[in-house]
């Protein structure tokens, strides 16, 4: 496999030429005999499911220039792939997240989401902190997080709370804050009373299908969930049953995720910030339909909150204000879904949308055609003069035939 180090290439696809014969070997051996021998059978396991990967042609190599090297694979050993699905969902939330990945027709009527008119999403201010997560250790930095957490919480008025932010951010700025030494680990997630309020402590990666926050009355998201370039390029080729190729990872060796790649990251962005919305109260969803009531306080890339906006139609929204600013989107489609969010229940103009966003619509018009917006109250409609007469045109929240009964205690 040293071999597949070149220089200059952080990703190259793993071949296997010359050793095929042994890699079906390791993928196929049953190793559960040799247990005791081994002992610990996670490596081994993560060995097979690399040669299974190899075997498809999902596996790569992750080198940093140094002598660090990673070998990775993603396989998810489903038969007849074309026969099956990949459900995203939590706690009874059925929701999508942005993807080029086909819907099969016959599924997406079988599973209704709730009402999330009982959901508020509000939009926090917060400080401009540079650097990855793994700077933030600094003094100065480090001071600034601390401040920053201890402002949110004291502006949120509900009493019980579940917080989640990067595990990075709570190892390098929030163990003193915990009452923790430097070099202590923190059980996550953590029960922690701070001035009359119970708070729930845990990091993007945790808390994940747990019942045990049900009866969180707010939720508060910090920050996005960053992880290593290698795992978006794994997961488009497990959810996409494409084979890695040199062409295919050329883009992401000199430079950002572009394209698929790109689109899964985002995708997942926003995957992880509903799946923790998920841990609260809106968990608890009612006969009707409807979940509890509950606010998220999000802290993210405005790509981000669009994503989720997007994703749980029929929310409100509110910001919150008062630590440095408020994040502003950059994105042409983000920035004309958030003010429609803001203004939604009237028609719209082209020319309003351009002078009150900067976009013209007639250079994402075939985005805005492909995207689906009748679900978030709106219609697209294409004018016969350049971009300021193309319209959005409110249709109305769609009223979502309920074809289960949902169990209250989903």
């Amino acid at each position: 496999m040293a071999n597949n180090r070149k220089e200059g290439l952080r990703f190259e696809p793993i071949g296997i030429a010359g050793i095929e014969s042994a890699v079906e070997r390791i993928s196929d051996y049953d190793f559960s005999a040799h247990s005791q021998t081994i002992g610990r059978t996670e490596p081994v396991h993560e060995v097979q499911v690399l040669c299974q990967g190899m075997l498809a042609g999902k596996a790569i190599v992750d080198h940093d220039g140094t002598d660090e090297t990673t070998f990775m694979a993603g396989t998810l050993n489903i038969p007849a792939k074309q026969n099956a699905v990949i459900l995203t969902a939590t706690g009874g939330m059925v929701y999508k997240v942005s993807g080029g990945f086909k819907e099969i027709d016959s599924v997406k009527l079988q599973f209704v989401p709730p009402s999330y008119q009982n959901l508020e999403l509000v939009q926090l201010s917060g400080p401009e902190i540079k650097g990855s997560y793994h700077t933030w250790g600094g003094t100065h930095k480090k001071a600034k997080v601390v401040d920053y957490v201890e402002w949110v919480l004291g502006q949120v008025p509900e009493r019980k709370i579940y917080v989640s932010m990067p595990k990075k951010v709570i190892d390098k700025c929030l163990k003193g804050w915990c009452g923790l030494s430097a070099r202590g680990d923190i059980d996550l997630p953590t029960k922690l009373n701070w001035n009359g309020k119970t708070v729930h402590l845990s990091h993007h990666q945790i808390g994940i299908g747990s019942n045990d926050f049900r009866n969180c009355e707010a939720v508060v998201y910090l920050w996005d969930n960053h992880l290593p370039k290698g795992v978006s390029l794994i997961r488009n080729h497990v959810l996409s049953d494409q084979a890695v190729a040199k062409e295919a990872l050329a883009q992401a060796n000199f430079g950002d995720l572009k394209g698929d790649y790109k689109e899964i990251r985002d995708a997942f962005l926003v995957e992880n910030v509903i799946q923790q919305i998920g841990r609260g109260s809106i968990r608890n969803i009612g006969p009707d339909g409807a979940v509890a009531p509950m606010k998220a306080y999000l802290f993210v890339k405005e790509k981000t909150r669009a994503g989720v906006l997007r994703s749980l139609s029929g929310c409100s929204t509110s910001t919150l204000e008062g630590y440095d600013k408020l994040l502003k989107p950059t994105g042409r489609m983000d920035k004309v879904y958030l003010y429609l969010d803001s203004i939604k229940g009237r028609n719209v103009f082209g020319s309003e949308i351009k002078e009150q966003t900067g976009v013209t619509l007639s250079k994402i018009a075939d985005k805005l055609e492909a995207t689906k917006l009748e679900q978030y109250g709106y219609k697209f409609v294409r004018g016969r003069r350049g971009g300021e007469q193309h319209s959005f045109v409110w249709v109305g929240l769609p009223e979502e035939v309920k074809l289960f009964e949902y169990d209250s205690a989903a």
